[in-house]
């Protein structure tokens, strides 16, 4: 995966079951269809898919094309039956999960929903048999990165500037005292 300009985080993969249903929200797998792909679509452009990129070009680029894509790893979750956001769990050979693609409607966002996204993803990775969880992001999507660091995700130093970067955000936001490691989860340093 190409990292340039992303922060990243990291969690160990520990074992968890997928939960049917939580805080009323329900999911389900993507299955493939055109209508699930413009439904992925729909969702993903409320936030992470530029305006300017079409459903086909998103969809290639976005998951297709990832090292570790696999349309069983899609998922939507749903509110009264209405798909209302949407994860991925890219799963590579050499062990790596990815959080990948997690969004939701703005009209969801507020009420837990990211939880149970990321909570359905770590399943789906341990299933898979993966070893450590890494995700990217960057700094605008400040509601996210404060929902991986309650969900015990840590920030990982794999260039120079980023120890910079995540000291600047954790400072805006009152972090201190936080793990900082590496893609394989070694500890590094305290962050702030």
């Amino acid at each position: 995966m190409d990292y340039v300009d992303y922060l990243m985080m990291y969690k160990k993969v520990e074992p968890t079951e997928f939960v049917n249903e939580f805080n009323g929200f329900t999911f389900r797998k993507f299955d493939g269809s055109e209508s699930d792909i413009k439904l992925w679509f729909d969702i993903c452009r409320c936030g992470i898919i530029r305006d300017d990129e079409t459903l086909e070009s998103a969809y290639k680029t976005r998951l297709i094309e990832h090292i570790g894509y696999n349309p069983d790893t899609i998922y939507f979750v749903m509110e009264n039956g209405v798909e209302i956001a949407t994860v991925t769990a890219l799963t590579e050979e050499n062990g790596t999960g990815w959080l990948h693609m997690v969004t939701a409607k703005p009209e969801a966002r507020g009420k837990g929903v990211a939880k149970y996204l990321v909570a359905i993803a770590e399943a789906a990775i341990y299933k898979y048999g993966m070893e450590k969880i890494l995700l990217q992001t960057k700094e605008f999507r400040a509601v996210a990165i404060k929902a991986y660091l309650r969900a015990g995700y840590k920030p990982v130093l794999y260039t120079d500037e980023m120890e910079e970067r995540w000291c600047k955000f954790l400072s805006e936001y009152g972090y201190s005292g936080i793990d900082a490691v590496d893609e394989d989860g070694n500890f590094i340093k305290k962050l702030n």
